[in-house]
């Protein structure tokens, strides 16, 4: 927003909008806030970029729910406009979060972590319980439950394209390089070496492009609003 952008922020969660709000008070810029279910996204107008990060897509419940996103976004993102997003990986999933616990300490806040892992589906469900401290000492406890399901490299091309989107890049996590030549640093015998293993990342970052024309994506507002 410090670069003379127009922003609208999307949740569904009343608390997050309000948190970046505050966050955002020092921008000269006016920033959108709509609290809204991303499977049910409805702009008044259409964006150059959408950005979707945090693993966001991977909170949706199954691929149906994905498709409904991908078709909402390709409405209000502008013909040759970009998608932008992160997804965790099913490698990640089963090596890294699988059946693990996890515990995080910043300043007054204790937060333990514990996940369950369902192979089949490629989900996790986490379950987590926080403790912050109060002023005399004693921990308040919150607790929250989340789950994320995983698809494979292969399934988001697919699922992009059959909404919409041609896929520009795919990134490797936490780097600029394209994935295929990430894996190459994975390659540990003469088999791995120059094969594709999309399968040993921990994240990847889509670069995603609208396809959809001008003329139909028009038509398809103009029924929106009528």
């Amino acid at each position: 927003a410090k670069k003379n952008l127009d922003i609208v922020g999307v949740d569904a969660s009343e608390e997050m909008l309000s948190i970046a709000a505050d966050k955002s008070k020092g921008f000269t810029e006016k920033i959108l806030y709509l609290k809204q279910d991303m499977r049910n996204l409805d702009l008044n107008d259409t964006v150059d970029c959408a950005i979707c990060v945090m693993d966001g897509m991977n909170h949706l419940p199954d691929l149906k729910a994905v498709e409904k996103v991908l078709q909402r976004l390709r409405l209000f993102i502008s013909p040759k406009g970009l998608f932008i997003f992160d997804v965790n990986t099913p490698w990640k999933h089963k090596h890294v979060l699988g059946n693990s616990s996890f515990v995080l300490e910043n300043e007054n806040v204790i937060c333990v972590w514990q996940n369950y892992y369902n192979e089949k589906k490629s989900k996790v469900y986490m379950d987590l319980d926080f403790f912050q401290e109060q002023e005399d000492g004693k921990y308040i406890r919150f607790s929250d439950s989340v789950q994320e399901r995983a698809y494979t490299l292969s399934t988001w091309n697919r699922i992009l394209k059959a909404n919409g989107f041609a896929v520009e890049a795919v990134y490797a996590d936490k780097t600029t390089e394209k994935t295929e030549k990430c894996m190459m640093q994975f390659a540990q015998n003469a088999v791995l070496k120059h094969k594709f293993r999309s399968d040993l990342l921990k994240a990847e970052t889509f670069i995603a492009k609208n396809v959809l024309q001008p003329s139909t994506q028009k038509q398809v507002l103009q029924q929106k609003n009528n």
